[in-house]
């Protein structure tokens, strides 16, 4: 490119460098913006309007091509260190894809569609188990009640069971006491079957009576058995041969043919409890 200097003809008209307003040669100044008409000056720039677009696109053009050069070295030394980590995970991640690659190979799943149909029968498995599941927990929450209802029934039993017992134990002793105050007379005794179903049956009486708010059944009683051979004492002015029973004297006198009955001697004793 040819960088001589241009000189240009001061004969003739021209036009400002400044405004480009069309001036003579004699001019010297611009008649609108007032610059001086320098021929030399206006020749360095036309000179520098020719010169440096060219100038400017060649340094543009060597700038870009040295940026281009260092983006594609720098592209490729990231492009070849992606690649080393890319072989490092690969090798790494290899290992347990191709371990389970072959576990699904060894248990038959040789493809997408039969991991598909494994995931779907597996999916399929489990709702069917929900539901059993589900029964399972009821089941055993029920059984977790009844088996409090059922603790709470024993101890309700156990408690009733040792209130029995309890009573029992006092029943027990007051027919301990009560058959202590029972006494036979003399003479024609019972067998001692019917002594002691006697003797039973009136204690037991006894304590029932007492239960239901008799009092004063604290004496001591005597079963006398008359008979013809046996007779009642003469001031009572009965015939001791004819069946009869009577309470009297805390006695209780029962003919030989009725003393099988027990009613009797209960009959008595209740008259005796009624008038006590």
């Amino acid at each position: 490119m040819d960088d001589a200097p241009v000189k240009v003809p001061v004969t003739g008209g021209h036009n400002c460098p400044q405004c480009g307003t069309t001036l003579d040669a004699q001019d010297r100044f611009c008649r609108s913006c007032g610059l001086e008409q320098n021929v030399d000056a206006a020749a360095v720039g036309s000179a520098i309007a020719r010169i440096l677009p060219g100038r400017v696109d060649a340094a543009l053009k060597e700038r870009l091509r040295e940026q281009k050069v260092v983006e594609v070295e720098t592209a490729e030394l990231l492009a070849e260190r992606a690649m080393k980590w890319l072989k490092t995970l690969g090798f790494f991640l290899g290992i347990p894809v191709l371990l389970v690659v072959a576990i699904f190979s060894f248990v038959g799943i040789k493809a997408w569609s039969d991991l598909q149909n494994v995931a779907s029968q597996t999916l399929n498995l489990q709702r069917n188990l929900t539901e059993p599941q589900q029964r399972l927990s009821q089941a055993i929450e029920q059984i977790k009640q009844l088996q409090a209802n059922l603790d709470d029934a024993q101890k309700t039993f156990a408690g009733r069971i040792s209130e029995v017992n309890r009573r029992q134990n006092s029943l027990e002793d007051q027919l301990t006491v009560i058959r202590s105050r029972l006494d036979f007379c003399p003479g024609v005794e019972p067998s001692p079957v019917l002594k002691e179903k006697l003797q039973d049956a009136l204690s037991r009486f006894i304590v029932w009576l007492q239960s239901i708010g008799f009092d004063k059944l604290d004496d001591h009683i005597a079963v006398c058995i008359f008979s013809k051979d046996s007779p009642l004492p003469a001031d009572f002015n009965l015939p001791s041969d004819q069946p009869n029973a009577l309470y009297a004297n805390n006695t209780l006198f029962i003919h030989k043919d009725l003393s099988d009955d027990l009613s009797i001697a209960l009959r008595e004793y209740s008259l005796h409890a009624l008038v006590a």
